[in-house]
């Protein structure tokens, strides 16, 4: 297979609180390039040219569904979330896990879901405690048996077992969810550099004068912007 022409790969951002759109990185990659190696060396050169600027969470379609990149934006501190490829699920993405459930929580021995705890930032793990203990259920048959502790039983979940699945925000919880949405404003930007400025009419053929021109549209998107805040 063949492919001819470039690609526009931006990093955008989206305010949830004025409702807008801005494009934060442009980058112009060969067609024949894929999006999981655009999204490492495009967030680096982010990165590079703005060090004031610490993300805490990029967004990324299936397309950058890789370890390497999970390892990349963990590295930089940054939170991925990031969809999964549906080629590689199974109806049940924790079936290979032991007593973990299909809502990611490790199932205690009474057969209920434990209790989450939160995320341990330092050691990168998440805490669950036993579920008798923090009053999810009324009684349980190991009670005598499972921990001496009068804390109860506690259970860590490392990145480390899963970085894809686990992690500061686990995989299609509801917080991976609100923050995936904002995803979209990719795409809204991708459209009015494209179809609103007319880079798909202008029949250009040099990466230089396309990629001037995208840089172009961006500018003029963020001016949008700001004329439409100040009025």
């Amino acid at each position: 297979m063949y492919y001819f022409g470039y690609t526009l790969y931006n990093i955008s951002y989206h305010n949830p609180l004025i409702h807008t759109d801005l494009p934060v990185f442009i980058d112009l990659e060969k067609a024949s390039r894929h999006d999981a190696l655009s999204s490492i060396s495009s967030t680096a050169r982010f990165l590079d040219i703005n060090p004031e600027l610490s993300p805490k969470f990029m967004c990324f379609d299936s397309a950058s569904d890789s370890s390497a990149v999970y390892q990349f934006l963990r590295h930089h501190n940054i939170i991925p979330i990031i969809d999964f490829n549906q080629r590689k699920l199974g109806k049940n993405i924790y079936k290979h896990f032991d007593s973990i459930s299909e809502n990611g929580k490790p199932i205690c021995d009474c057969g209920v879901e434990m209790y989450h705890c939160g995320y341990d930032y330092q050691r990168q793990r998440r805490k669950f405690r036993c579920p008798l203990k923090m009053g999810l259920i009324d009684s349980c048959p190991h009670a005598d048996t499972c921990s001496p502790s009068p804390y109860g039983r506690t259970v860590y979940i490392n990145d480390s077992l899963d970085m894809r699945l686990f992690g500061p925000v686990p995989y299609k919880t509801d917080k991976w969810k609100e923050l995936y949405k904002n995803r979209t404003c990719t795409e809204r930007i991708n459209n009015r550099i494209l179809n609103d400025y007319h880079l798909h009419q202008m029949r250009i053929r040099e990466d230089s004068k396309a990629a001037f021109f995208s840089i172009f549209a961006a500018i003029n998107i963020h001016l949008d912007a700001w004329i439409k805040n100040e009025t």
